[in-house]
C-alpha cells in the first residue's frame, strides 16, 4: 500500500513569485540536492545571469540554502538549470541551457563537480537546435542517454512539427546521435495533422539493460483549437491564452507515449498512456517502475506505477498539490520514496507555487 510519510513547503519566493521548474534530487556526499527556478512579477525570467536559477542543498531534507545561481561564475550565463544528475564516476553533473531567444541556436551546456560546491567551466553538448531534456545514465553500461527536441514551426494546420532524437555518451560531454528524427517518427504512434508536439521524456534502465521511456505529447482537436489564434502564436502568453478559450479541443487527444526498447536503444515500442505533463521515471530496488508528472482534470501530481507488460500506467496516490504543478524529482533513500515537486495548493493563488519535498512508503 503507497502512503504519504509527510510533505514539506522546503523553497518559496517573494509573494507573486513562482517557484519549480526543477524535476531533480540527488543525494551526494551526505547531502541533498536539488535545482529550481524562481519567477518573479517584474523581473527577468530564463535570463543569462539573473539569478533565478538555483541549485539548494540540505543535509537532511529539512533545511535547505542555495549553493549555486546562474549569476555566479563559471555558470554565469547558463539561462537555464534543467536537471542534475549523478556520474557514473560519481560527480554531480548540470544540465543547463543556453541560447534561448533563438530555436536554431538553443543548445544544452553540462557542467561538473566533485564537492557540489566548485563546478567545472560549461561544455556545449548535443547539437545547436536539439537541446536535452534530461541526462540519465545506464548504471549496467556507464553510458549516458539523452532525447533531444528541436522545436520546428509547422505548416498548414500545424503551428508546431517537433522533431526528436536520442543521444548517447560514455562520459557525459561527447553525445551522438543513437536515432535521428526520421527513425523517432517512424517508430512513435503517428501524429495527427493538427497541433504535433512531442517533448519532455523521461528514461530508466532495468538490470537487463532494457530502456523504460515515458514522454510528454500533445495535439489539438479537428481545428487545432487554434483556428482563430493570432499570426504571433509562438509567444507564450497567446498560448496560453488561446489555449484557455480552447479547452474543449485542447483536450482532444493528448496522450503520454510510454516505450520500451532493447539495446542498442534504436527500435521501440510505443503506447498511448493517459495525459501528462514533466514525466520523470524511478526504478525501485524491487524492479517496480514508477512515474511522476503533471496530471490534468484537475491538475496535479500524481504517482503511476508502470507496467511494461500491459504498456500502461496505474495511478497510485496523489501528493498534496494544486494550480500550478509538476516537475517531480525523485530519490529513493534508506527505504523511503522523496519526491521534490512544486505546487500553489497552499496559497490560493494559481500561479504562487512553491517547492514541496514528499516523503511516501512505496
Amino acid at each position: 500500500m503507497t502512503t504519504l510519510i509527510s510533505v514539506k513547503n522546503i523553497w518559496q519566493g517573494p509573494s507573486g513569485s513562482t517557484v519549480g521548474y526543477g524535476g531533480s534530487l540527488i543525494r551526494f556526499n551526505g547531502q541533498w540536492y536539488c535545482n529550481v527556478r524562481r519567477r518573479v512579477p517584474g523581473e527577468p525570467s530564463r535570463t543569462a545571469g539573473s539569478g533565478q536559477e538555483m541549485v539548494l542543498t540540505s543535509p537532511d531534507g529539512d533545511q535547505w540554502h542555495p549553493v549555486l545561481t546562474n549569476a555566479e561564475e563559471p555558470l554565469r550565463g547558463i539561462e537555464t538549470f534543467q536537471r542534475l544528475s549523478l556520474t557514473q564516476d560519481n560527480r554531480l553533473m548540470i544540465l543547463g541551457t543556453i541560447g534561448r531567444a533563438d530555436p536554431e541556436k538553443k543548445q544544452s551546456v553540462v557542467s561538473f563537480s566533485e564537492d557540489g560546491r566548485t563546478w567545472s567551466k560549461p561544455k556545449k553538448v548535443g547539437d545547436p537546435g536539439f537541446p536535452f531534456w534530461r541526462v540519465n545514465w545506464n548504471r549496467n553500461e556507464g553510458a549516458a542517454y539523452a532525447f533531444a527536441q528541436k522545436i520546428a514551426p509547422g505548416s498548414g494546420a500545424r503551428w508546431r512539427d517537433d522533431k526528436i532524437r536520442l543521444y548517447r555518451s560514455d562520459n557525459g560531454v561527447d553525445f551522438k546521435i543513437l536515432m535521428n528524427e526520421n527513425d523517432f517518427a517512424a517508430s512513435a504512434p503517428a501524429t495527427p495533422d493538427c497541433v504535433a508536439h512531442t517533448f519532455e521524456t523521461a528514461i530508466c534502465f532495468n538490470p537487463d539493460n532494457t530502456c523504460c521511456a515515458l514522454m510528454r505529447r500533445q495535439r489539438g482537436g479537428d481545428d487545432c483549437g487554434w483556428k482563430d489564434a493570432p499570426p504571433d502564436i509562438a509567444s507564450r502568453e497567446n498560448r496560453e491564452d488561446w489555449r484557455n478559450k480552447s479547452q474543449n479541443n485542447w483536450k482532444e487527444g493528448h496522450t503520454g507515449l510510454l516505450g520500451i526498447s532493447a539495446p542498442p536503444y534504436t527500435e521501440w515500442r510505443w503506447a498511448e498512456v493517459q495525459r501528462l505533463a514533466q514525466p520523470n521515471l524511478i526504478r525501485l530496488p524491487d524492479g517496480r517502475i514508477l512515474a511522476g508528472g503533471r496530471a490534468f482534470e484537475p491538475k496535479r501530481v500524481p504517482l503511476w506505477q508502470v507496467d511494461m507488460e500491459e504498456m500502461k500506467m496505474n495511478e497510485l496516490i496523489t501528493l498534496p498539490s494544486e494550480g500550478f504543478v509538476g516537475y517531480p524529482g525523485f530519490a529513493f533513500d534508506e527505504g523511503v520514496l522523496r519526491v521534490v515537486y512544486h505546487s500553489a495548493h497552499e496559497t490560493g493563488n494559481y500561479k504562487e507555487s512553491n517547492l514541496y519535498l514528499a516523503r511516501v512508503d512505496i
